[in-house]
């Protein structure tokens, strides 16, 4: 399945880089890496992930070893738009006001 990704998300990847390889050279790269790990698990199986508990239109993947989780919709069976890569500990749910943001069917 075809993914995009919001501006947002690219802001948000970037800043968790720069955080965490400021505290150990590598360590956002490897954040990097296991992000598009699981976007490729998302593009292969999008269905298998839980639909967020209180907005039932999105969905989250956890990306392992970090706070993160990817949250997505799927957009007209044919397209995933990954809204927000958001930190567990911060801000629960301010990506909701992305949904608008996804493409209209």
């Amino acid at each position: 399945m075809k993914v995009v990704y919001t501006a947002e998300v690219l802001r948000e990847l970037r800043a968790a880089r720069k955080w965490y390889n400021r505290r150990a050279p590598g360590v956002g790269e490897r954040l990097v890496d296991l992000v598009d790990e699981k976007i490729g698990d998302i593009a292969r199986a999008p269905e298998s992930f839980p639909r967020d508990q209180r907005d039932p239109i999105a969905r989250r993947a956890r990306v392992p070893k970090y706070p993160y989780t990817l949250i997505f919709m799927i957009h007209d069976d044919s397209v995933v738009v990954i809204l927000a890569l958001a930190h567990g500990k911060r801000q629960p749910g301010y990506w909701k006001k992305r949904l608008r943001l996804a493409p209209e069917k």
